[in-house]
């Protein structure tokens, strides 16, 4: 299975950029609401901003194989890709896209101001459950894994169908899995 997809190129001064950002994002002073700290946590593609009560999405300016995030315009439109898609199975966590603007020269979140780029904002759930956690603890229960299975059943039954060729699509199936299981076999899961 090839992993070409993996592949990740930053265009020159897009690091700088993005390192700017993610400082004033780690800083309670740049959020509207009131929050105590701000824990930021980086990902493969992203960059999220966990405050008191919410999680804020700021994705990477990267080109992969897939795609390319490398302008601002291009990330707005990923931003509300990925809300109008995660809002079918969780209308209540996925919230909006907000605004990073810069302001008197700092940069705030959801604000007027000259639009520097765009986040996704989510209501920040429990630590204790999320499925990190939950494995390192030991396995969900199967009511829960069952409860799972049941909703992300009925709603690939009833979803609209993506017009992807069938070989293509198992081709890009097979590699997630295989990239997936790559991760989940770390020893820290006990998987």
């Amino acid at each position: 299975m090839g992993t070409s997809h993996i592949f990740v190129e930053t265009p020159d001064g897009a690091a700088g950029e993005l390192a700017a950002k993610v400082a004033a994002l780690a800083q309670p002073a740049s959020y509207r609401e009131e929050t105590d700290r701000v824990e930021p946590i980086e990902t493969h593609m992203a960059w999220v901003f966990l405050t008191d009560s919410h999680a804020y999405k700021l994705k990477k300016p990267v080109r992969t194989a897939w795609f390319d995030h490398t302008t601002v315009a291009v990330r707005h439109e990923a931003c509300k890709k990925e809300l109008f898609l995660n809002r079918r199975l969780a209308r209540e966590v996925y919230l909006e896209v907000v605004p990073l603007v810069s302001v008197d020269g700092k940069l705030r979140v959801g604000t007027e101001g000259a639009i520097v780029d765009w986040l996704v904002k989510m209501r920040r759930l429990p630590r204790d459950q999320t499925l990190e956690t939950r494995l390192e603890e030991g396995a969900p229960t199967r009511q829960e894994i069952l409860a799972v299975a049941r909703k992300l059943s009925h709603f690939y039954e009833t979803a609209q169908r993506a017009g992807f060729d069938k070989r293509e699509y198992r081709r890009r199936i097979e590699e997630d899995i295989q990239q997936k299981q790559t991760s989940l076999a770390q020893p820290k899961y006990g998987l």
